[in-house]
């Protein structure tokens, strides 16, 4: 399994939900990073966005897609939707 080889596959994470940890900045003009519990593991990932408005720290995204193998796709997670700490 993925597990026992020590690998985690960001493929996995799509779906998720994490909290940014880094600004991610607009329109994937730079990299943020975001925390999210993965393969029952708690990582840290570089992320871009397509959202017109960067993203700030402490805000709920849902990872929409790989945009490479290292990097996630996320979107803000609208405040109506916002699960408990």
């Amino acid at each position: 399994s993925l597990q026992e080889s020590g690998n985690l596959s960001y493929q996995n994470a799509v779906g998720h939900s994490g909290q940014v940890y880094l600004t991610v900045p607009a329109r994937q003009s730079g990299r943020g990073k975001v925390t999210l519990t993965v393969q029952e593991r708690y990582i840290e990932a570089d992320a871009v966005t397509d959202c017109s408005e960067s993203i700030p720290v402490g805000r709920r995204v849902s990872v929409v897609a790989l945009a490479d193998d290292q990097t996630l796709l996320v979107s803000p997670v609208p405040a109506g939707t916002r699960e408990r700490p």
